[in-house]
């Protein structure tokens, strides 16, 4: 019973981190890109959430464009669409970052470069 109780508790706390964390890290184009995610507002259920993607790279070349989509695994479904803004040559705020429910979020970002290859990734949040 102990262990059971001790098991709950874990997986509370993992859930309860989830949520909490205001940072993630995404590699993209083989290492060569790394995206800096930051809420600066959320992530929360049923009012606006906002995030700064910030990229850094070796090479001095940055997307040139990126796309933000919310999806809920669990229920086969996503939300209405985000808006991204071009904020510097290196990272974009995403707003208008809606979750309608609580459950576990894919926020899935997807980069462009100049030359229109696409690649997405993602991290999930626990709302």
């Amino acid at each position: 019973m102990l262990k059971f109780i001790s098991s709950i508790f874990l997986l509370l706390a993992t859930f309860s981190a989830t949520a909490a964390t205001n940072v993630h890290h995404l590699s993209f184009a083989n290492g060569k890109i790394q995206a800096l995610v930051s809420w600066k507002v959320g992530p929360q259920v049923e009012q606006e959430s906002n995030m700064v993607v910030e990229f850094k790279t070796n090479e001095g070349v940055f997307p040139a464009d990126l796309k933000a989509v919310l999806f809920m695994p669990d229920m086969g479904h996503g939300s209405s669409p985000t808006k991204v803004e071009k904020i510097s040559a290196s990272s974009f705020k995403v707003s208008k970052m809606y979750f309608t429910m609580p459950g576990l979020w894919e926020i899935r970002l997807t980069i462009k470069n100049e030359n229109g290859a696409k690649e997405t990734k993602f991290f999930t949040v626990q709302l």
